[in-house]
């Protein structure tokens, strides 16, 4: 067995291992996931200030996000 299929299995070991652990949090009422909500308004709020002029440095620096981010929220603001 190769080293990459070793870490294969492991990998889907893991991934098992935590689905069960969230079914069984879930059933206990304490697993709720990300709060829903929490960058909705992120992506207006970059468009905004890329509107009014700010860099997309500026941008990354306000809404403490990476620059990946910034271009992510632009390209999908521009497809609308």
């Amino acid at each position: 067995m190769t080293k990459k299929r070793l870490a294969e299995i492991e990998h889907e070991y893991r991934q098992e291992r935590q689905a069960a652990g969230i079914a069984v949090a879930k059933r206990k009422g304490r697993y709720h996931g990300r709060m829903k909500g929490t960058t909705k308004a992120q992506p207006a709020r970059a468009w905004l200030l890329y509107d009014r002029g700010f860099t997309v440095v500026e941008i990354m620096q306000a809404l403490q996000i990476s620059q990946r981010t910034v271009y992510r929220y632009l390209a999908a603001q521009e497809k609308v």
